[in-house]
This record gives C-alpha cells, structure tokens and sequence, in this order.
C-alpha cells in the first residue's frame, strides 16, 4: 500500500458541464485522470429529474471507476409515477478503501435548500481517517451557523481528520475563519491561483480540503477541468506517527 493517500472535493454539477450539457463520461474521465483514493462530490442526483436522465450519478460513477461508494440525500422527493424510485439529491464519498461506517448530518438552512454534512469513516490499511464531506450554503447566515453545527459534530473524533467539499465561501469569510481557528489546516492557504469556480474562468476559490495536524500535506493541485462548472481539487497527504 502507497505511503500516501490521494483525497479530492468535486462538484460534479448533477453531472453536466457549465453550459448544463450531460457528460457523466466527463465526469468520470476526470476523476480517473486524477486517480484519487478517496472523492468526496457534492450535487449528486439519484433518479432526480430529466436534467440527469433519471440516472443514478453516485452509483453509475462507482461502477465505471471501480469503486466503493456511499450517497446521502439532503432533498428526497415522491418519485413522478407509481413504482418508481424515490427522487433525491446530495453528497456521495467513492473509496477505493473500505468505507467502515457513514452518517449524514442535515444541517441548518433557514427554509433554504436543505445542505448537509457526510461523515465516513475509511480504513486505510491499518489506520483510519474520519472523511467528512460537505455542500454548504449561499449565505453567510447559513454558513456561520453551519460551521458552528460542523465543528460541533467534529470535536469528539481523535482520528486523522478531513473536511472537503464546496463550502460557497471565499478564503477570508468567516465561516473559513472558524475552521482555521478551529485548528483545521487550508490545504490551498497561500496559492495564488487556486481558484475553482466557475471551471472555465476560475475567479472564485469557494471548494476547500481541510485536514487536522495527525496529518501531513505532501502535495496540491487545482484541477484543470470543465467538465462540470466547478474544477475538481486533489490533496496528497501521509499520516503522521
């Protein structure tokens, strides 16, 4: 087994680019390009509606790459006919190692769309990694009081720790300020051209990787992709001893 592990954060826009064109395949094609152990992708559509073709993205995704997934709706909906599946719409993790254990946490949105927080626990080979993935919201209201509801959730794991995701904040908001003081490192502190939205003209850094000091930063890159409207970020990290 590698001695480091390869994490990204993907926005995978319900899988359309964006000018909202499905490409699943283009999706896919960048994720597997950048060969990640573990992805955390927010705007995941399972049978939602024909903007996706119904399709399940988490799982059809899991399947082309080979790896294990686990997808938690923050909107649910009644399926259009009798019979059908249920319509939802979330976050999923993919692992290429064994997901142990998964919980998803609704968080506060003040009669918004509902956002929410998925916690997995991975086994990477003898250690474990509390992986946390997260779509927040598009307001600062909601997002202060989304932190505040994150960091609370967070506190009791003594696990090597990563938050990702799209957390719609720029770095010197305060949301982002209080998983720094929390004691939460910014993989991409200090680059200058880590911007990650919208793909194909990246102004806006609003997709971060968090990680906690019982890990290393080894390596960092934002994606260059517009196969969705948002870049994919990938982080290589080494557990500490």
């Amino acid at each position: 087994m590698s001695s480091t592990l390869k994490l990204m954060s993907y926005n995978i826009h319900y899988g359309t680019d964006t000018f909202n064109k499905l490409n699943l395949e283009r999706i896919a094609d960048a994720i597997r390009a950048a060969d990640p152990d573990i992805a955390g992708l927010q705007e995941v559509d399972k049978h939602w509606s024909d903007r996706s073709a119904f399709m399940d993205l988490g799982r059809a995704l899991a399947e082309t790459l080979g790896m294990q997934i686990v997808f938690a709706p923050n909107l649910d909906r009644d399926p259009l006919a009798a019979g059908e599946p249920r319509r939802q719409y979330g976050t999923a993790v993919l692992s290429k190692h064994p997901i142990v254990r998964s919980s998803n946490h609704a968080l506060s949105s003040f009669g918004k769309e509902q956002r929410g927080m998925l916690e997995t626990e991975i086994a990477v080979g003898a250690r474990y990694l509390m992986f946390y993935n997260i779509h927040m919201g598009l307001t600062s209201e909601q997002r202060v009081k989304q932190a505040e509801e994150v960091l609370d959730i967070m506190k009791g794991s003594t696990l090597p720790l990563v938050l990702l995701g799209d957390f719609n904040a720029h770095p010197d908001s305060e949301e982002i300020e209080q998983f720094k003081r929390s004691g939460l490192i910014d993989s991409f502190s200090g680059i200058a051209d880590a911007g990650t939205f919208p793909s194909i003209t990246p102004a806006r850094r609003i997709d971060y990787i968090f990680y906690n000091d019982q890990l290393e930063l080894v390596e960092r890159e934002v994606v260059a992709s517009d196969a969705s409207d948002h870049r994919p970020i990938v982080g290589i990290y080494r557990f500490k001893s």
